[in-house]
């Protein structure tokens, strides 16, 4: 079914048909089918800079840092290398605590690898982080960016 524009000239003498409710649930369906193939990831609602982050330390260190502006369900993003070819590691925390179990690493080498890691029940103001670390002192952890999506739900906004 198509949207169907709202009645906006009700009477007091106008009664609520047949036609009415059709209209009505139509558009309603009509929602629903645009929403339908919308998952969380769709729509950026927050991204850092593409400048590089590099960090040298065999410690976690948080290098990125998000303000949630709702609350609902989020998708983080974020890439990782380590050029020295050694191991490069990252994780995703909540206000400041393990927000994603899995610590990520991608392949020594050149090319950035990217992850992603939903994260279900945010609150509005709530900080999600990247930490990196190196596997070893002399290598260096990069990062150039992290992602923030969610889905197009109307309680995203």
């Amino acid at each position: 079914m198509s949207w169907e524009g709202s009645k906006t000239d009700w009477t007091p003498d106008d009664g609520f048909d047949n036609e009415n409710l059709n209209r009505i649930e139509g558009n309603i369906q009509d929602n629903h089918d645009k929403r339908e193939g919308f998952d969380i990831g769709d729509c950026v609602i927050g991204s850092t800079s593409s400048k590089l982050a590099v960090y040298i330390d065999d410690s976690w260190t948080k290098i990125f840092e998000l303000t949630i502006g709702f609350s609902g369900n989020i998708k983080v993003e974020f890439n990782l290398r380590c050029p020295d070819y050694g191991d490069t590691y990252g994780m995703i925390y909540k206000n400041g605590s393990l927000a994603a179990s899995t610590v990520r690493y991608p392949a020594p080498g050149l090319n950035y690898k990217t992850f992603s890691k939903n994260i279900y029940n945010v609150k509005k103001l709530d900080k999600i982080q990247l930490y990196i670390r190196s596997g070893h002192s002399s290598d260096r952890a990069e990062s150039s960016f992290m992602r923030i999506k969610t889905d197009y739900s109307p309680n995203a906004w």
